[in-house]
């Protein structure tokens, strides 16, 4: 039983630190995304 809660121990906060991890990347990915379209938007209202 001592080996399963110190597995326990250790994999469940470094499960939710790497997803945190991915999630705030995610977050940075899609944001980059949004400010590449909103830059799109405005130079297609400018030329027409």
């Amino acid at each position: 039983m001592n080996s399963i809660t110190k597995l326990t121990i250790i994999s469940f906060p470094t499960l939710i630190g790497i997803s945190a991890t991915l999630l705030g990347l995610k977050l940075i990915h899609n944001e980059k995304k949004i400010q590449n379209r909103k830059l799109e938007l405005e130079e297609q209202l400018k030329s027409s």
